[in-house]
């Protein structure tokens, strides 16, 4: 409990922070460290027993004192004065589909507004329209929002167990609708999710219902009833006698109208259907023929694994090169490593090459792009590099025309491989 405990306040300062307009580095950490505290298979307290805290993917020195603080103290000081000044119900504002942080503040800052009860009132009057942005169908969509956070009210009085399961994760912010074979639950980043049981020959016909979009399901649905069948979630039906003929696999379920099997991907009614009839569905990208990834980080800076590991999995994977691209001293929120700390990091990437000659290990930078243009790093630095990263991660209210003069004076220089722009 203690780990579900910790990622809940790791996740309640990562709102505040953003409620506060701080930085996005600082805020993805938060989140990132809740998201492993609530994965982790092993109790916290274990690994700081042991001294392993920053064994645990996303936490670092800093982090990994605030967890030994609660461990201790039941409390984290550094949460608890971000908190002050904002009422609870400001954060609360956030789990409103639609409202996102600067929506929060703005409500809040400007209108007082700390509860469902008083937004609902103000939107239901139109007295939000016309400011912050907010328009008639804006207030709408908040309204629909409140609706839909309320709607976790409604729960069933005897769940089965998996309902009962699913609706009590730690990332469930709203439970909207359970039963016995389905529920529904708003998660805590604002977005609903949907489970569904069925029966182990009804799963194909499950799967391939709700991957489709409501034309290509139509479309399927057409086909069936020009040979006496019927299509749902179930499965496949004789239209007259009702037995059901196929539904245990996707592929059964294709082949009953006379089909071969479509991807997921392709289920959009644009032509896949004529296509499969005509024996020329395209042949999609898979995992195999990834040959490399050219944008990595490790632990280094905010990355979860060393070098070590890091070209081991891609090894494993196949790959022909990987790049470690580490963040540069800017990035202070993020690990970023000074030249000195840079060196050093490449003399290691260099070292693990030299151990796996089958793939090609590539010594990178995802550099930062200071607000004048210039680079994090020194030309001569950035030449010892096989892969430059230029990215901004700072500044980014610039004006127009100051932004755009930044990116192409980074782009100019000669040791700049790719641009990647953040947003905040």
């Amino acid at each position: 409990m203690k780990n579900f405990a910790l990622a809940r306040l790791f996740d309640l300062m990562a709102d505040v922070l953003e409620l506060k307009g701080e930085n996005p580095f600082r805020i993805r950490a938060y989140r990132r460290a809740a998201r492993n505290l609530e994965s982790l298979s092993e109790d916290v307290e274990a690994f700081a027993r042991q001294g392993r805290l920053e064994e645990i993917p996303g936490i670092g020195e800093d982090l990994a004192g605030k967890i030994t603080e609660y461990l201790k103290t039941g409390r984290i000081k550094e949460v608890e004065a971000a908190r002050k000044g904002i009422p609870p119900g400001v954060v609360a504002l956030m789990n409103v589909p639609g409202i996102g942080p600067k929506t929060a503040r703005l409500l809040y800052g400007e209108e007082g507004i700390t509860t469902l009860e008083r937004l609902e009132k103000l939107a239901r009057a139109g007295r939000l329209r016309g400011r912050h942005g907010i328009q008639a169908k804006t207030e709408a969509n908040i309204l629909k929002g409140i609706a839909l956070v309320r709607g976790g009210q409604v729960t069933s009085a005897r769940p089965a167990g998996v309902m009962r399961a699913f609706g009590a994760l730690p990332q469930v912010a709203e439970v909207l609708e359970r039963g016995s074979t389905k529920a529904s639950i708003r998660h805590r980043d604002g977005i609903q999710v949907d489970l569904r049981v069925v029966e182990p020959e009804c799963f194909g016909a499950a799967l391939a219902y709700f991957t489709g979009s409501k034309q290509h399901n139509i479309r399927i649905r057409d086909m069936a009833a020009k040979r006496g069948l019927k299509i749902s979630e179930y499965g496949v039906f004789r239209a007259a006698s009702g037995r059901r003929i196929a539904g245990a696999t996707e592929e059964e379920v294709y082949e009953a109208v006379g089909l071969p099997w479509i991807p997921p991907e392709l289920r959009e009614d644009q032509g896949e259907i004529e296509a499969a009839l005509e024996g020329r569905l395209p042949t999609l990208l898979s995992g195999d023929d990834i040959r490399g990834d050219l944008h990595c980080h490790t632990n280094a800076s905010d990355g979860s694994h060393p070098i070590e590991a890091l070209v081991a999995a891609a090894v494993k994977r196949g790959y022909d090169y990987v790049a470690v691209c580490d963040h540069s001293p800017s990035a202070r929120v993020a690990g970023g490593l000074d030249a000195n700390e840079l060196a050093a990091h490449v003399k290691k990437i260099r070292a693990v090459q030299e151990q796996h000659p089958s793939i090609r290990v590539l010594a990178g930078s995802e550099c930062d792009i200071l607000p004048d243009g210039r680079l994090d790093y020194p030309d001569e630095v950035l030449a010892q590099l096989d892969l430059v990263v230029a990215a901004v991660h700072s500044v980014f209210k610039q004006p127009r025309r100051e932004m755009t003069r930044r990116i192409v004076s980074a782009l100019g220089n000669p040791y700049v491989t790719c641009q990647l722009r953040r947003t905040a």
